[in-house]
């Protein structure tokens, strides 16, 4: 049976290494990709901004015919991952945690310490032997890597096995956040063309999302996004999750099933209610969801609705910056490579089952279907409260985004 293009996107895609301000082969690959769908077509149009986030943009409205009606799928191209950051004695490297890695996994762990080199990576393994005494000036982890060459280079992974599916149907892989989103968002805009729908829709690919939404502050603030667009944060979310996150000892709850189909995020731990008309938009695409057939079975995509609490995603900044937000979600198994969420004291892959991966590009495929038939649905129906934390989310974020942009790591 051949493979869906979705999954086949993941496998190019998910190859590759990717950590904060290091998505160079991620920005590559998927620039190739889009390039090889969308060259020939008139109605897409590919960029790449100041900050080094991807914008594509599908016009299927553009002679204007109806009133704007325009979706954005937004994702990441980064994980959690280090910067290095120094180079205090032979055969030794200091690197700085970038992302919600488990402090508690790391000494002892493996890395892949990485730099560019024209179009692919050089790589040396390496073992985390110290954790170092005083943070980073974000206050992040710092460790000490013990590798047999650690001259020149920039970043490092965690040194996990590569992607596969297995015969229980799940995914596995090193980075699945947010990799399997990037890979659903671009099939799904394959898809959506394919059709020729009347109706807008933007891809875009963050950069830096694992440290404090930056690419999606540089995107929101430049309003290259219509404002009246309705934005899904397109994700993968830790099906477990304590619901006071605070609380390292409180109760875990089993939040999402995986394999019990995409979820529609109706919110975050930021945001407890996303945009009404933005989640209606996905509930009536999720009733109407097609059977999908192959030589073999028909599929059926469920739907799950939930509130999302585990973290927070992108959708949060955008509905703080005054966009109608709502989220599209993966269950994921061991959220951010931390075995301690499935039982075991180790890092690991991260996990998704793959029908609720092929679910997610029906979802967005038949979200832009449903407002292409339907488009009294892109009425705003009132907005929810910007609240004062959101406000000083926006606040800090911006300073993030400026301190990071003055080291020289953006663009």
């Amino acid at each position: 049976m051949a493979e869906s293009l979705d999954l086949k996107l993941l496998r190019r895609i998910a190859r590759h290494p990717t950590a904060s301000f290091f998505e160079d082969l991620i920005q590559a690959e998927s620039l190739q990709i889009l390039d090889e769908l969308f060259s020939r077509n008139s109605k897409v149009s590919i960029q790449k901004d100041e900050n080094g986030n991807i914008i594509a943009h599908y016009k299927g409205d553009k002679d204007k015919t109806r009133p704007q009606n325009s979706i954005a799928y937004v994702s990441h191209m980064d994980h959690p991952a280090f910067l290095v950051t120094g180079h205090p004695k032979p055969a030794h490297v200091e690197v700085t945690m970038y992302g919600g890695l488990n402090s508690e996994l790391m000494l002892k762990s493996r890395v892949d310490l990485c730099r560019f080199e024209k179009d692919k990576v050089i790589k040396e393994r390496g073992t985390i032997i110290e954790e170092l005494p005083e943070p980073s000036e974000e206050g992040h982890h710092r460790y000490l890597v013990r590798a047999r060459n650690a001259h020149d280079f920039t970043f490092a992974t965690l040194a996990l096995p590569s992607l596969v599916v297995g015969k229980d149907d799940i995914i596995r892989g090193p980075a699945l956040d947010d990799l399997a989103s990037v890979a659903t968002s671009i099939a799904a805009l394959n898809q959506i063309a394919q059709e020729q729908l009347l109706v807008d829709v933007y891809v875009v690919l963050h950069r830096a999302e694992e440290i404090g939404f930056i690419g999606a502050y540089g995107v929101a603030s430049s309003r290259i996004i219509p404002q009246d667009t309705f934005v899904y944060s397109i994700e993968t979310s830790s099906y477990k999750a304590r619901r006071n996150g605070k609380d390292p000892l409180g109760p875990v709850d089993t939040i999402a099933k995986v394999g019990g189909g995409v979820v529609i995020r109706t919110g975050d731990a930021r945001t407890p209610a996303f945009d009404f008309a933005a989640v209606h938009l996905l509930r009536e695409a999720a009733f109407n969801m097609p059977v999908r057939m192959d030589e073999e079975n028909q599929h059926h995509f469920p739907v799950q609705q939930v509130r999302m609490y585990g973290g927070g995603c992108e959708g949060s900044l955008y509905y703080a910056m005054g966009y109608r937000t709502a989220g599209i979600i993966l269950p994921l198994i061991a959220w951010h490579n931390n075995g301690v969420w499935e039982g075991e004291k180790r890092l690991m892959r991260e996990g998704v089952h793959r029908d609720d991966f092929h679910g997610m590009t029906e979802l967005m495929v038949n979200t832009a279907r449903t407002l292409s038939d339907r488009p009294l649905l892109y009425t705003d129906l009132g907005r929810g409260d910007i609240t004062p934390e959101h406000g000083e989310m926006v606040t800090k974020i911006k300073g993030l985004f400026e301190h990071y942009k003055g080291k020289g790591l953006l663009g």
